[in-house]
């Protein structure tokens, strides 16, 4: 009787021990998981640009005077009240790529229409070296 009770008692040991290790096994499987995800993750620095809004931006600028006058002999003639508009601005802006981006900025005023900056800037070509490129 004392001997198949000890005998019980060592199965039982066994299985709690192979249980135990059993946990140890999974603990350790999960872990190193957890790391292998880590170290999979990649985290972009150093200003890199993100290719989520590949839309230009656009924007619109103008340069406008009026003026008011109530004297009678300014109602005509240049000096007369009223509204200029000098140059209207169209201003679009692009990432090209993670690592650049374009401006083009189209000037428009009363004698002529054209191109007042257009340049490319490409970003960390080395490390905090910036290259841009145009007019």
């Amino acid at each position: 009787m004392k001997l198949s009770s000890e005998l019980q008692q060592l199965k039982q040991k066994e299985a709690e021990e192979e249980l135990e290790k059993l946990r140890q096994s999974a603990k350790t499987a999960v872990q190193s998981e957890a790391k292998k995800g880590e170290l999979e993750k990649k985290t972009f620095q150093e200003g890199a640009r993100s290719l989520q809004a590949l839309n230009p931006e656009i924007s619109i600028a103008a340069d406008m005077v009026s003026n008011y006058k109530t004297e009678a002999p300014h109602y005509t003639g240049e000096s007369r009240s009223g509204f200029e508009l000098r140059v209207v601005e169209f201003l679009f802006q692009s990432n090209l790529d993670p690592f650049s981006f374009t401006k083009i900025i189209v000037e428009a005023g009363r004698e002529a229409v054209g191109v007042g900056e257009a340049y490319v800037k490409w970003v960390n070509l080395f490390k905090r070296l910036n290259l841009t490129v145009g007019k």
